[in-house]
């Protein structure tokens, strides 16, 4: 998927979350299923959810409908979690029930996207969403999801939104997400300073001059923690402000330090004189680059975003 290919995917499902009024095709009588486990998120997020199987009369104490034709008025958009060798049929029931926007749902495997229910989509002018996890755009600062959003951002597969334009609509579960953001990767970067440090531990002190071990283990982990923070905070970086960023920057490194000089000085019982040596680039220590490169790291999330 390249980058233009990502951010029309991308905006199709801005589109679609943006209209909270969604059929939900093959919705399961079983309560344990993902589809109801799905249906009830997106109802606590606001949408109102129709489910359609036509083996049902009533799913979670509410109207189950047959077809999505017999749905008045019509959806604003459906979401199939149906196998993919009924979508293109949906897909053209949809079409005859005025509905404009459609999600192919897909989790893992197929899914419900096929190339004839896209060519289907195509033909009848349907806004179309072929394939991700609901999940990754509702809710996807919670764990699993949270999991599933970062593979695909590695893997290149995760439609990024671009820098958003003046007057573009942000959907509501995205708004205010820098700060809540900010604070899961300031502790994805406190892990990995705390791992980059046992292996310089492990693998270099024994073998090199204390100095060379400090300065390898620096550029090491400064490389490290520009990557991995770079690519947390992209996904809400790309339409923030400079000054929202530096000051990001500016919490992450009054956090580390603070969180320094307490776990290390107070809880470990390490001499302070010690804990400010780290500070002496004289002698080789160049953990002050370090901080220079977590407060730069949200501007440099902003510059791949809006570059990608």
């Amino acid at each position: 998927m390249n980058t233009s290919q990502r951010a029309a995917e991308r905006a199709a499902i801005d589109d679609f979350l943006a209209h909270h009024r969604i059929a939900l095709v093959g919705a399961s009588r079983d309560e344990r299923d993902f589809s109801r486990l799905l249906m009830r998120d997106l109802a606590d997020k606001g949408y109102e959810v129709l489910p359609v199987n036509p083996g049902a009369d009533a799913i979670a104490g509410q109207r189950c409908y047959a077809h999505v034709a017999d749905i008045d008025p019509p959806p604003e958009g459906a979401l199939l979690m149906t196998p993919a060798e009924q979508s293109a049929e949906l897909v053209r029931e949809c079409a005859d029930a005025g509905i404009e926007r459609v999600w192919l749902h897909r989790g893992a495997g197929r899914g419900a996207v096929s190339d004839e229910a896209l060519a289907v989509a195509r033909e009848r002018g349907i806004k179309v969403v072929p394939g991700q996890c609901p999940y990754m755009f509702i809710d996807g600062d919670r764990g699993p999801h949270r999991v599933h959003r970062w593979f695909k951002k590695l893997v290149r597969r995760y439609p990024e939104r671009a820098a958003c334009p003046a007057g573009a609509v942000v959907p509501p579960h995205e708004q205010k997400a820098l700060w809540p953001m900010a604070a899961w990767t300031w502790l994805l970067l406190l892990a990995i300073a705390f791992t980059a440090g046992a292996l310089r531990t492990v693998l270099l002190e024994p073998y090199v001059e204390p100095y060379v071990a400090h300065f390898i283990g620096t550029i090491f982990a400064a490389t490290l923690l520009l990557y991995a923070g770079a690519l947390s905070m992209r996904s809400v970086a790309g339409r923030e402000s400079t000054l929202r960023l530096l000051a990001v920057g500016a919490a992450w490194v009054a956090a580390t330090v603070a969180f320094e000089f307490f776990f290390f000085g107070f809880v470990m019982g390490h001499p302070i004189s010690g804990l400010l040596a780290n500070y002496d680039i004289g002698s080789g220590r160049l953990w002050p680059m370090l901080l220079m490169v977590v407060f730069l790291t949200p501007l440099v999330a902003r510059a791949w975003a809006r570059d990608d």
